[in-house]
């Protein structure tokens, strides 16, 4: 009798996957408000939480797109200190 292998699947975690889509999507956004929109729309699919992404929207990317918006600040990246 063959014996099986046990294969070691590691689960990626919410947070990992917002990362990842942060990772992609950011430099890009700073470029384009548009895309801060699809940002939210990304995550509110990853977290299958729409109020709590609403929130999340409101404080982190509603800022970034209203700063863009009125300092015509599209096409140019926005200096600012590093997030953690």
């Amino acid at each position: 009798m063959a014996q099986t292998r046990k294969i070691n699947r590691r689960k990626i975690s919410n947070g990992q996957i917002n990362r990842i889509v942060d990772i992609l999507l950011h430099p890009y956004a700073r470029r384009n408000a548009a895309l801060w929109i699809v940002d939210g729309f990304v995550h509110t699919a990853v977290e299958k939480d729409p109020e709590r992404s609403l929130t999340k929207f409101a404080k982190y990317n509603l800022p970034e797109i209203v700063y863009q918006v009125v300092s015509g600040a599209n096409g140019r990246e926005r200096s600012r200190a590093k997030k953690h």
